[in-house]
């Protein structure tokens, strides 16, 4: 084999490995966009935790508590019912992502396939 040969075999693995590695990144970009806003839900569940329990250990009267324990609890449903509408937007912004990566990847994969049947009926 020459040295060209060895090379259009390594371009032409590179060129059909090419959509796995734009796969790989898109998920990792994904994971890594779903991953902070969980950690970013998950950080302000825990501070409204640590601010349930000293409410409850300053508060001396029974309706203080019972009203500071309605708007803490009214402030989590807040950010827990935000969060899941961040988290399911950036679900849908991945899908579509994902839909036009799959899409675009189709359409190159037939305008290649065309153009080595027409090569090789040109060859033949």
């Amino acid at each position: 084999m020459t040295n060209d040969n060895v090379q259009t075999m390594i371009d032409a693995a590179q060129e059909a490995f090419a959509p796995v590695g734009k796969y790989q990144e898109f998920t990792a970009n994904a994971f890594e966009r779903v991953a902070r806003k969980q950690w970013e839900l998950a950080q302000a569940c825990f501070e409204l935790g640590l601010e349930q329990m000293q409410t409850t250990a300053k508060t001396r009267d029974i309706q203080g508590l019972v009203n500071a324990q309605q708007e803490l609890a009214s402030r989590w449903t807040d950010t827990l019912t935000r969060g899941s509408m961040e988290l399911m937007e950036i679900v849908r912004e991945n899908q579509s992502e994902a839909v036009d990566l799959a899409s675009k990847q189709a359409k190159d994969g037939a305008a290649k396939a065309t153009k080595a049947t027409a090569s090789a009926k040109k060859a033949a």
